[in-house]
């Protein structure tokens, strides 16, 4: 599962996001399966930012919302690389968005 979600992080730094979305569900779909919450929260993570950077704010912040209540629950922490990730997506979706939710910092 981890191998789908690097490669979502690779496609999303070339800015191939259609194949970066694709590899986030694949690796959210196999962590559903196994039940690892961590797993799912940084596929949630991926999409957010694949969203964002296709425009699509509202469904960004929708990932977002979701994968704060796994970390939470999970207690999984993001990895510097994914925090980046995490704070120039929650950024994206604030600057463009006024009434956007306030995403407190991650564990």
């Amino acid at each position: 599962a981890w191998a789908w979600l690097n490669l979502g992080l690779a496609y999303l730094a070339t800015g191939a996001l259609p194949t970066a979305t694709a590899a986030f569900e694949n690796n959210r779909q196999l962590n559903e399966e196994m039940r690892r919450q961590g797993g799912v929260m940084a596929a949630l993570e991926g999409l957010a930012a694949t969203a964002a950077a296709a425009g699509r704010l509202a469904a960004a912040s929708r990932f977002l919302a979701e994968a704060e209540e796994l970390r939470q629950a999970s207690g999984q922490l993001l990895t510097t690389y994914e925090l980046a990730i995490h704070e120039r997506t929650v950024a994206t979706v604030q600057s463009h968005d006024a009434t956007s939710p306030s995403f407190p910092a991650p564990l």
